[in-house]
């Protein structure tokens, strides 16, 4: 039965799987470098898949998700690296929230959500923290049990 539901979920969320998959894909084989680690996002019966990357931008840190595949882009050799490993805790947890609403909206996702989200964050991050996308994936994770498993 979690085979069939699994199957249901990847097909539901297909647009943005297919291209998760292929971001992946493409950063396992021309970015090996700069692969830091992977990783799996859980809770209760919903994961991700995580893919953490090293930045080589000034910014400490970036994120998007594409269905059940978030990719964090961060610094690793940040001066307080026990701070930075929390903030990237928390950016995961958030890219986890919006791998929650991909998998409530399905191929309605990346209109909805995604188009937006990109659109308002390379705006402006303030104004990104207001807006509809970001504030609901906030409270699609908040005071949940989100385990986060390095491998």
């Amino acid at each position: 039965m979690k085979a069939i539901v699994g199957f249901l979920l990847i097909v539901w969320q297909l647009p943005q799987t297919l291209l998760g998959f292929a971001v992946y894909c493409f950063c396992r084989a021309f970015m090996s470098k700069r692969v830091l680690r992977e990783g799996v996002v859980q809770s209760t019966s919903l994961y991700a898949f995580c893919l953490f990357l090293q930045s080589r931008r000034s910014a400490r840190y970036s994120a998007f998700s594409l269905g059940i595949f978030i990719f964090v882009f961060y610094d690793s050799a940040y001066p307080d690296s026990q701070r930075m490993q929390s903030v990237v805790d928390e950016v995961v947890k958030h890219e986890f929230g919006h791998s929650v609403q991909s998998m409530w909206l399905g191929w309605l996702y990346l209109i909805i959500i995604g188009i937006v989200s990109l659109t308002i964050t390379g705006i402006s991050s303030r104004i990104a923290k207001r807006c509809y996308t970001e504030k609901w994936a906030n409270s699609l994770v908040k005071d949940k049990n989100i385990k986060i498993t390095y491998i």
